[in-house]
């Protein structure tokens, strides 16, 4: 396989690598129960203030 090829191919395994992780570490800021409920009814969950 040509080196074009080979970083091509890591490119796209590290970006869905990367997708997953920001899957995961957003399911357990939120919870499972968040993760998996519907956004249309409940409006959007306000992020908790850096205030403190």
């Amino acid at each position: 396989m040509s080196m074009e090829m080979t970083v091509l191919a890591l490119g796209c395994i590290f970006g869905i690598i990367q997708v997953f992780v920001a899957a995961q570490l957003q399911t357990r800021q939120n919870g499972l129960a968040w993760s998996l409920s519907s956004r249309e009814a409940a409006g959007r969950r306000q992020r908790p203030s850096s205030d403190g």
